[in-house]
C-alpha cells in the first residue's frame, strides 16, 4: 500500500490540505448544489484507481480487525459503522487514511494514533 501511495502521490506539497488529496484520490462525496442548498452524492470514480483501491483495502483491514483492539481509531470506525453502515464506514476510514498520509508526507513527522483520532 505504501509503495502505491508514494509512487502515485509523489510530493505532498502539490496539495494544500488533506481534503484535496482525498478528493484527488476520489474519496470525497460529489457535491451538487444550487440556490444555497448543497447535496452530497456518491464518491467519484475518475482518475487512477490504484490509490483509492489501496486506501480502501487498508481501511477494510482495519475494519475487519477493529474488535481485536481498543484504541481511538477502532472506536471511531465502529461509531461511524453504527451510524452510517459498514460500507460507508470503510470509505470514511479510507478518506481519513488519505488525510493522515498527507499529514505524514507534508510535515515529515511520524504517525501518532492519539493525535490523529483525538
Amino acid at each position: 500500500m505504501a509503495g502505491v501511495l508514494i509512487a502515485s502521490i509523489g510530493n505532498a506539497a502539490q496539495f494544500q490540505n488533506g481534503r484535496q488529496l482525498a478528493a484527488w484520490a476520489g474519496l470525497v462525496p460529489r457535491c451538487h448544489g444550487s440556490g444555497g442548498k448543497n447535496l452530497l452524492g456518491k464518491i467519484t470514480k475518475k482518475g487512477d484507481r490504484s490509490v483509492p483501491t489501496a486506501l480502501i483495502h487498508g481501511a477494510r483491514a482495519i475494519f475487519c480487525w477493529r474488535h481485536k483492539h481498543d484504541d481511538a481509531m477502532r472506536r471511531w470506525i465502529s461509531a461511524v459503522a453504527a451510524r452510517r453502515g459498514n460500507k460507508r464506514a470503510i470509505v470514511a476510514m479510507a478518506n481519513k487514511l488519505a488525510r493522515i498520509v498527507f499529514r505524514i508526507l507534508h510535515d515529515q513527522e511520524p504517525f501518532d494514533l492519539n493525535k490523529a483520532f483525538a
